[in-house]
């Protein structure tokens, strides 16, 4: 695999899971500035 790809295919599913991870967290803690930056 091209090494340019891989980069961009594990920062795409780290930010994806960081941004999942932020929406629970702020729906299971009521903040709304969590939700916000998870969207």
């Amino acid at each position: 695999m091209n090494p340019g790809i891989k980069v961009t295919l594990v920062g795409t599913a780290s930010n994806l899971i960081l941004s999942v991870i932020k929406l629970i967290g702020g729906i299971i803690g009521n903040s709304a500035a969590l939700v916000a930056d998870a969207v």
